[in-house]
């Protein structure tokens, strides 16, 4: 049996304590269930008495039916892990448990909860955008302090960079990404390299001003509306996970980039993108984009992915002019899918007389568990002639098919 140290929440859990083994009772004879007025917390009315409501006589444990003494014991309580050994850190985390002043935010609790790969990428990658995102406004210093600069913008961005699309967000979700982060592999490297290198080329559309800032006065100042969806979309190009509407995969080429252009376009349509959001006189060049932009900005809430890809794909529309594509993964078929697991399991398995193992054949595979590949839902079909445009691309017939996972089929695993 495991035992835990409790930080916080010791009366929470004599309280229920007492009532369940009736310890209550004996030291108050009063002692069980009452209504708190204004509470959110509403009790059952059968519950409230024993007798009569006048009394105000809450029902003890042992008053209560079978049936609920069941519920009650079954009933779930949310409890965190605090995977740390250093006395200062728990004490710190107490302190600010229990003062009036702030409660720990989601963020502050998963670096107090989850320990490995996920969270020392974040704040990896936090370190590194910090400068640039209180340079622009697009954190204050007291989200800094608060961690709300890795929960809102860093986090978002490693939500698409571990599914290499865009993705809806919540607090459950960016608790599952560290919770099943802890063991990376090369994956870690790979993601920090693309995510980095996705703000540098973010970082060099637009020069610094005098005092080191780049977005002031335009909508990529606001982290939800403007930054996010320009670093989401630089960084799905770059990566080779642009999805276009047929399903294909798209890479595009940024050392052939046109900046000059892009800084140009963005630059007017982040001006009067945000001009419009304010109701203010914007300028003709961009009415169509900015248009299409607002009605994004108010389609729906940030944290769903439909608005999310709607704003990508307007920023891909003015980016894709100007860039170059390097290669295109076709959308494979769901019977090419199907046909190429079965085919490998045989073509392994044929010397033993039995299905054999479905081996991921990406050159560098990067999966946390190994090169096997367990499911038809882990595959996907990469190719073993890389399909790139002007340089003799490789088909979509069958024999040009292999296996890989999903996250290892990337332009940079192909054979070239």
């Amino acid at each position: 049996m495991k035992h835990y140290e409790v930080i916080d929440g010791q009366q929470r859990l004599s309280a229920i304590f007492d009532f369940m083994f009736n310890e209550g009772l004996t030291k108050n004879s009063e002692f069980g269930l009452k209504q708190i007025p204004n509470s959110t917390i509403k009790i059952h009315e059968k519950l409230l008495t024993k007798s009569t409501k006048s009394k105000k006589k809450g029902v003890a444990y042992i008053d209560m039916s079978s049936d609920d003494q069941e519920r009650f014991d079954n009933y779930k309580i949310r409890v965190r892990e605090v995977y740390e050994e250093n006395d200062d850190k728990i004490e710190d985390l107490f302190r600010r448990l229990n003062t009036n002043v702030y409660e720990n935010n989601r963020q502050e609790l998963r670096n107090a909860t989850y320990t490995g790969d996920m969270k020392d990428l974040a704040r990896i990658l936090t370190k590194k955008f910090q400068n640039f995102l209180l340079l622009n406004k697009i954190v204050t210093q007291k989200n800094c302090w608060r961690q709300l600069d890795t929960d809102k913008v860093v986090n978002e961005i490693l939500l698409v960079a571990t599914q290499d699309q865009i993705v809806s967000s919540s607090n459950d979700i960016k608790d599952d990404l560290y919770a099943n982060g802890e063991t990376m592999g090369l994956i870690k490297n790979k993601i920090q390299k693309d995510v980095e290198e996705a703000q540098e080329f973010l970082e060099s559309l637009f020069p610094p001003d005098g005092e080191g800032r780049r977005f002031i006065g335009t909508v990529f100042s606001k982290h939800a509306h403007g930054y996010l969806p320009l670093l989401t979309t630089i960084y799905l190009m770059i990566t080779g996970n642009w999805i276009d509407d047929n399903g294909n995969r798209i890479r595009y080429n940024i050392n052939k980039t046109n900046k000059k252009k892009i800084r140009e376009r963005l630059d007017d349509f982040g001006v009067n993108t945000h001009r419009k959001l304010r109701n203010e006189k914007t300028n003709v060049k961009e009415r169509k984009y900015v248009l299409k932009y607002k009605k994004a900005v108010e389609y729906g809430r940030t944290t769903n992915a439909s608005p999310r890809v709607k704003k990508c794909k307007i920023i891909h529309e003015i980016l894709e002019k100007y860039m170059p594509v390097m290669d295109i993964r076709t959308k494979c078929k769901s019977g090419d899918r199907e046909w190429l697991y079965k085919e490998w399991q045989r073509r392994e398995g044929e010397s033993a007389g039995k299905k054999g193992k479905v081996m991921c054949q990406a050159k560098n595979c990067i999966n946390p568990k190994g090169k096997e590949i367990r499911s038809l839902a882990e595959m996907d079909c990469g190719h073993i002639k890389m399909q790139k445009l002007g340089y003799g691309r490789g088909g979509d017939e069958r024999k040009n098919l292999r296996p890989e996972h999903f996250g290892c089929n990337r332009s940079a695993n192909q054979v070239r």
